[in-house]
């Protein structure tokens, strides 16, 4: 998602944001976090990295900017 707001996709054609604002806000969880998908990575398969803060960080992230880049193109 932030992918396509950096690329312009706003002004392009905003209805696949839309929806992946959708889902993200239907992910949410009744704490306001965001559910732990799975292990992001791994290193020699032995040792995982889990990245707690990613999963709630990104989604505001794309969220937020979605928001603001919509009310710029409308202001």
């Amino acid at each position: 998602m932030l992918g396509l707001i950096y690329a312009g996709h706003v002004e392009i054609d905003p209805i696949p944001l839309h929806r992946a604002a959708m889902e993200l806000i239907n992910m949410q969880l009744d704490t306001g976090e965001f559910p732990q998908q799975e292990i992001v990575g791994s290193f020699n398969s032995s040792l995982f990295f889990n990245y707690p803060n990613y999963r709630n960080l990104f989604p505001i992230w794309a969220l937020g900017e979605f928001r603001h880049r919509l009310l710029a193109k409308k202001g």
